[in-house]
């Protein structure tokens, strides 16, 4: 349901576009696939640690231009980690869990060729879930990547981002497994780091 929030905005940036020169393609969107690493450590009930693999990301970014190197962004990404646990037996257990980023930011690009070099940070929730129940911390977002533009409404994204999520260390969440429920994470602040590919549809 809420991917359709995303997909809810698009006809308010179509509008926006729409108050621009035709030639300005005023609005890109971005679905991409993509790979992220970097998961935190998590604790359970029992006090035994665990760890989530890296995996398969998957969003959309929408930018609505403003200026002709400039943009204003909104992005959705999603992992679904796997985080094994190991309980006081040694016993491994694994539990599915989802990792979704939902940020607002800007775009810059440089150049204005085919071949589009860009600088993004953005700011906005990290949301934790798993089967029902679900945490939201504050998280940044920096990275770029390039546009390679052969026409003007149809183009391929290379984007690598690096996401810093701030969380607490005895936030109560409501994962669980067979090893035992999660009762926090254990760390400051959690770092991931996306790689995606994706095409560009501009308006």
């Amino acid at each position: 349901m809420k991917i359709l929030g995303v997909v809810a905005v698009l006809p308010v940036a179509v509008g926006l576009a729409a108050a621009r020169p035709a030639e300005a393609q005023a609005v890109e969107v971005s679905p991409a696939i993509g790979y992220r690493a970097g998961v935190p450590s998590f604790v359970d009930g029992y006090g035994e640690g665990g760890d989530a693999a890296g995996g398969v990301s998957f969003g959309v970014a929408v930018d609505v231009r403003y200026a002709p190197d400039r943009a204003v962004e909104g992005l959705f990404s999603r992992q679904v980690a796997d985080i094994v646990f190991r309980d006081v037996s040694n016993t491994p257990s694994r539990v599915r869990c989802t990792v979704d980023y939902w940020h607002g930011g800007g775009i810059r690009e440089f150049g204005a060729g085919r071949v589009r070099p860009f600088l993004a940070g953005t700011l906005g929730l990290t949301r934790y879930g798993q089967a029902g129940s679900s945490f939201y911390r504050f998280s940044v977002g920096a990275g770029g990547g390039v546009k390679l533009r052969p026409s003007p409404h149809v183009g391929v994204r290379l984007d690598a981002r690096l996401y810093t999520t701030i969380v607490d260390g005895d936030t109560t969440v409501g994962i669980c497994g067979g090893g035992g429920c999660v009762l926090y994470i254990s760390a400051g602040a959690a770092w991931q780091a996306d790689f995606s590919a994706g095409l560009v549809f501009a308006f």
